[in-house]
């Protein structure tokens, strides 16, 4: 049960380090990388380190596997953008980030869609995907395009404020996400 499982599917990597791993679908822009960036071009480059420290929170905490969901996995300039703050950062992302999963890249419709397209591919190949959390500055939950999955995603969305960045109190609301595995009741700043 507790083998890594790694499959290929539509193009998306699905890597299930533990079967029992919570799993954090992770934006980058709004996310770890606030809008809007600083005026010099290489603060694009450099995710702040309290976003950074909120996110290494929940992974350490729960033990989450990150699967990438922001339009960074379709570039390999970005991962590896990723993956130097990762290493730079330190454990618990460092490793991490070291086989990532991500959402199919040539999926690029709603964040929801995209993400239950992943969980449903995953469910497919047998791997567990409870309990997940979804780290975003953009909305899962509300509006007309979001009511295709919305059971999915009430209680298991953080909306990020994309002028903050990923802070303490939405890592908290993650790690409370994850740990008590609400699945359809919001809480707090939860969508």
């Amino acid at each position: 049960q507790g083998r890594a499982r790694r499959m290929h599917a539509q193009g998306m990597a699905i890597v299930s380090p533990d079967a029992r791993a919570p799993i954090i679908f992770l934006d980058i822009d709004g996310v770890l990388l606030p809008f809007p960036p600083k005026d010099d071009a290489s603060a694009h480059d450099t995710f702040p380190q309290p976003c950074l420290q909120a996110l290494a929170s929940v992974v350490a905490a729960t033990g989450a596997h990150l699967v990438l969901s922001s339009t960074w996995r379709c570039d390999p300039r970005a991962l590896d953008i990723i993956r130097r703050n990762f290493s730079a950062f330190g454990e618990p992302l460092a490793s991490a980030f070291a086989s990532p999963s991500m959402t199919d890249p040539s999926i690029h419709s709603y964040r929801q869609w995209e993400i239950a397209d992943w969980l449903a591919a995953a469910e497919r190949a047998g791997v567990r995907t409870v309990p997940y959390c979804v780290l975003d500055d953009e909305d899962c939950v509300h509006g007309p395009a979001n009511a295709k999955h919305r059971g999915r995603f009430e209680g298991r969305s953080v909306l990020v404020t994309s002028s903050a960045g990923l802070t303490d109190a939405e890592a908290q609301l993650a790690r409370t996400i994850l740990m008590t595995n609400i699945g359809s009741k919001s809480r707090g700043k939860s969508s």
